[in-house]
């Protein structure tokens, strides 16, 4: 046990809930795996709860990794909040999934 909680207090910066309290007024999109091996629905819960900010949350059907909708819904929210142009679906089909 003494192994495991020196490694998390090394880690620590990696750890996303440290850091949402601190997104409030900007928006966002809370992205998270059905089957993630990391993450459990009810901690995605907690750190899209932790935000105060206009924030929208999402669960797809994959592992850790997410899917082509998700990378889809993250497009349009960054589209949408960022005021970005429209991107050619053959520009996005170039992207390649993540690992």
């Amino acid at each position: 046990m003494a192994k495991l909680i020196s490694y998390l207090d090394a880690h620590e910066w990696a750890d996303p809930g440290a850091y949402v309290g601190y997104l409030d007024p900007a928006p966002a999109l809370f992205e998270y795996a059905m089957h993630d091996q990391f993450v459990e629905v009810s901690a995605a819960q907690n750190y899209f709860a932790a935000n105060a900010g206009p924030n929208e949350i999402r669960f797809y059907d994959s592992d850790n990794a997410l899917n082509a909708n998700a990378r889809s819904d993250r497009i349009d929210f960054l589209r949408k909040h960022l005021l970005l142009p429209n991107l050619s679906s053959r520009l996005l089909d170039t992207i390649s999934q993540t690992k």
